[in-house]
């Protein structure tokens, strides 16, 4: 039997989709790390912002193996609309 360990897509839960207002230093959240093995643990977690919604233009892309659900992005510029979006990343005993 061949078993594979899937890591569950996590979600953008704040802010919310077409937020406006925001600080030019905003806080991004996510959904809690799911995975159907619980001996997998939360490793890290990439974080990426881009200006287009295919991501190719990206101005923020970082990993951190601390703020695995919440990161505190840099200064971004007042007006311009960003996209965000988050991969989870598990480590096996």
């Amino acid at each position: 039997t061949v078993v594979v360990d899937k890591v569950g897509k996590p979600k953008i839960t704040s802010p919310s989709s077409l937020a406006t207002g925001l600080s030019i230093y905003p806080e991004v959240t996510s959904t809690d790390f799911k995975v159907q093995n619980t001996a997998i643990t939360h490793s890290f977690s990439r974080w990426q912002v881009a200006t287009d919604a295919g991501f190719t233009k990206i101005v923020y892309d970082g990993t951190d193996p601390v703020n695995l659900t919440r990161l505190k992005l840099p200064r971004l510029k007042n007006g311009q609309k960003y996209y965000v979006r988050v991969q989870h990343f598990g480590k096996k005993p």
